[in-house]
This record gives structure tokens, C-alpha cells and sequence, in this order.
């Protein structure tokens, strides 16, 4: 009789031996790929003098990713409320597996003339939502620091599939 119950159970474990490992599971990123990768950008500002704000815009990037490398060109616009102004954005993008930076050359459309500069921002980053955090310095304007988080949508272009393990 108890043989009898446990026959299920060792069909199940028979069914289950076959499936892959844990840590083979989810996506295979490929080996090296080019990616077309837009976003939107949510997050919080502060400026001496000005005080702190909400910021909301978009951005994209072509990173080209060599495990675990990744480098390419990336432009953003966000609306500072703060600042009651649009800030623009174009650079490079950066980075090591699930880190990176960024930063380039800014131009900042909150007052009566624009402002030039440039920025740097850290993040962490699981490829479609990652958290951030930016210094801006601007010639006859104040600096800020701006953090918040985004979400992307990579779009593989082109890849070279993983030949072995991961």
C-alpha cells in the first residue's frame, strides 16, 4: 500500500529531473548585441536657492553590449518642475553589467536664455528598470542633483547568440 502512494511522487521527481538548473533560467543575454533601447524617466530634483521638484521625461540609447560590457550613444529630455524648464541632454552611456553612467553635454531651457553645461549620472540597472542619480553643472545657473528611476524597452537590433555556458 505505500509503495502505491509514493509511485506519483517518484513520477513527479522523474518529470522534474530533466528541467534546467536555477541559475540557467530567465532570459540568455547573447554573447554581443547591438540594442535600440527608449525609456521614460521619473524622479525628484534639488537646487540650492530653487528647492526641490518632480522631473518627468524620456530617454534613449544605442548600447552596444560585449558580456558583461556595454558603451554607446544615449540623449534624454526631462521637465524639471522645479525649475519650471526643459533640460537636454546628449552623451555616452557606460557600463559593467548592472551598472553604468552616463553623461555628456546639457543644455537647460528654464530661464529667459538657455544654460549650457554637462552631467553625470550613476545607475543600477536590470536592463527594462533601473535607479539613478545625476549631478548637473551649468554655466550661470545652479547645479542640481536629480535622482529617480526608469524604464526601458531593449530592443535587440542585432545579437550573436552564446555558444557554452553562460
Amino acid at each position: 500500500m505505500h509503495l502505491r502512494a509514493l509511485m506519483p511522487v517518484v513520477a513527479l521527481l522523474l518529470l522534474l529531473a530533466g528541467r534546467p538548473a536555477a541559475a540557467d533560467v530567465g532570459p540568455e543575454l547573447p554573447r554581443q548585441a547591438f540594442y535600440l533601447s527608449p525609456g521614460v524617466t521619473f524622479g525628484g530634483e534639488t537646487t540650492p536657492d530653487v528647492g526641490g521638484g518632480v522631473l518627468l521625461g524620456g530617454e534613449v540609447s544605442a548600447p552596444y553590449w560585449r558580456d558583461p560590457y556595454f558603451i554607446g550613444p544615449i540623449g534624454e529630455a526631462i521637465y524639471d518642475w522645479a525649475r519650471h524648464g526643459l533640460r537636454v541632454m546628449g552623451g555616452v552611456v557606460l557600463g559593467y553589467s548592472y551598472f553604468g553612467i552616463d553623461g555628456g553635454y546639457l543644455v537647460d531651457f528654464s530661464g529667459p536664455h538657455a544654460h549650457h553645461g554637462g552631467a553625470v549620472r550613476s545607475f543600477v540597472s536590470l536592463g527594462v528598470v533601473g535607479l539613478f542619480a545625476r549631478y548637473g553643472a551649468l554655466v550661470g545657473a545652479p547645479d542640481f542633483v536629480d535622482f529617480g528611476i526608469f524604464l526601458k524597452l531593449p530592443l535587440k537590433l542585432w545579437g550573436e547568440p552564446r555558444n557554452g555556458p553562460r
